[in-house]
């Protein structure tokens, strides 16, 4: 194994109580600390819970990458600071999807 993953919230769909999917999440960083592996995020619409779980769970100390990110400069900032990558598709091109200046 190479990474932890794909792991996180997703609040677009929300196939399962979010309280399900925060303690899940947990579980899942816990798991990449213990492994010392890095962390696959997956964040839809849950940008600041996200953020405080890793902050929380102390997952800087493993890092990672933020697949398919959809957050806004000011959280990619925050993701870089907390030793995550960030993984920019081509979602960013949808007009929906793009938050960012173009």
């Amino acid at each position: 194994m190479v990474a932890i993953g794909e792991a996180g919230l997703d609040y677009y769909r929300n196939l399962s109580p979010q309280e399900d999917q925060k303690n899940c999440f947990r579980m899942m960083i816990h798991l990449a600390r213990e492994a010392s592996l890095p962390l696959v995020v997956h964040d839809r619409e849950a940008h600041q819970e996200i953020l405080s779980i890793l902050k929380e769970e102390k997952a800087a100390e493993i890092g990672g990458i933020f697949h398919c990110f959809s957050g806004d400069w000011a959280m990619a900032k925050q993701c870089l600071d907390l030793n995550f990558y960030i993984s920019i598709t081509g979602a960013i091109t949808f007009k929906k999807g793009s938050r960012w200046k173009r």
